[in-house]
């Protein structure tokens, strides 16, 4: 079986820390058409609504993105806080509200900008002595970043938002084929010990001397001729693996913004049942992955876990 959709081609980039000359050659690469599109259309629009001649108007223009470029290095860090606001921790939260979140958050650069390049535009219109109505000034720069938005914030959000890891993303696990499977789990917000069912039913804890592997953490897991890595650092993602290494048969991986590093740490992973099915833990989360059908449900909130195998019945009767 080899991976189809989503799965295919997808290399996320394995790494603890940033290439900053990298970055900064990336980000102007990124940066600069951007800018000229910028400077020219609001140079354009700005023309029809102050009558200025178009290369003053295009310095006018340039100046003024160049400061609220630099404004939008502390907004960022606003829009990082809306965003832990509006985001859940849990991938079907997170899918469900990001494009909510990418709305706000293009709001509130909106406001900057226009703020910054208004402020810069009175002050230009105070040095050259040009008489305007600051209701006209303003009208300007409105309209001019209401146009270049209405483009780039949609490019914006194509190129940031996160691709979905799998066909079928689920709140539950009622699908699991191995429902009877435990697992002991610590309570993300009493961070005591729970037990559940993989279908997600109510389980009682079983006595604690099942429990003698607890504490052991499982960053591989191997189940018949599959391998599963839970891999850290700004990529960290699941790797479920039949052969070698760089040929994934299934990669979990969840990234957003330019930069595209993950957004959800997996932690332990383990196989249940026939192989096809496995749990792993991501940002305070369980989740139990089909492999085959490429589908993933939440199981339960919470962090370390341990799957206990069903207990022997020593009360049954001697096979024949």
């Amino acid at each position: 079986m080899r991976a189809s959709g989503n799965f295919v081609g997808m290399q996320p980039i394995f790494a603890d820390g940033i290439d900053l000359p990298l970055l900064m050659v990336g980000g102007m690469i990124f940066l600069l058409p951007l800018l000229a599109f910028e400077v020219v259309v609001e140079a354009l629009v700005l023309r029809w609504f102050w009558k200025e001649p178009f290369r003053e108007l295009c310095w006018l223009t340039l100046r003024a993105n160049c400061w609220s470029l630099a404004a939008g290095v502390p907004t960022a860090v606003l829009v990082g806080f809306i965003d832990a606001a509006i985001l859940p921790e849990d991938m079907p939260g997170f899918f469900a509200r990001y494009a909510l979140a990418a709305a706000v958050g293009s709001l509130v650069y909106f406001a900057v900008t226009v703020f910054m390049e208004g402020r810069c535009a009175e002050r230009w219109a105070h040095q050259e002595e040009i008489n305007m109505a600051r209701a006209t000034l303003w009208k300007g720069i409105l309209v001019a970043n209401i146009v270049t938005y209405a483009v780039l914030s949609p490019l914006y959000y194509l190129a940031t938002k996160p691709a979905l890891p799998v066909k079928e993303l689920t709140r539950d696990t009622r699908w699991t084929k191995n429902p009877e499977v435990l697992v002991v789990y610590t309570n993300s917000v009493s961070e005591g010990f729970q037990a559940i069912r993989l279908d997600g039913s109510t389980a009682p804890m079983p006595p604690m001397d099942r429990l003698s592997d607890w504490g052991t953490q499982h960053r591989q897991d191997t189940c018949g001729d599959l391998t599963a890595f839970a891999e850290r650092g700004l990529g960290s993602h699941l790797r479920i693996t039949r052969g070698g290494y760089d040929d994934p048969l299934v990669v979990v991986f969840v990234s957003a913004g330019l930069l595209h590093y993950s957004r959800f740490w997996v932690g332990d992973v383990r196989f249940v049942g026939d192989c096809n099915e496995c749990v792993f833990q991501a940002n305070g989360y369980l989740y139990l992955l089909d492999i085959a059908n490429q589908r993933m449900g939440t199981l339960v909130r919470g962090n370390q876990f341990l799957i206990v195998k069903p207990a022997q019945n020593t009360n049954a009767p001697p096979e024949k």
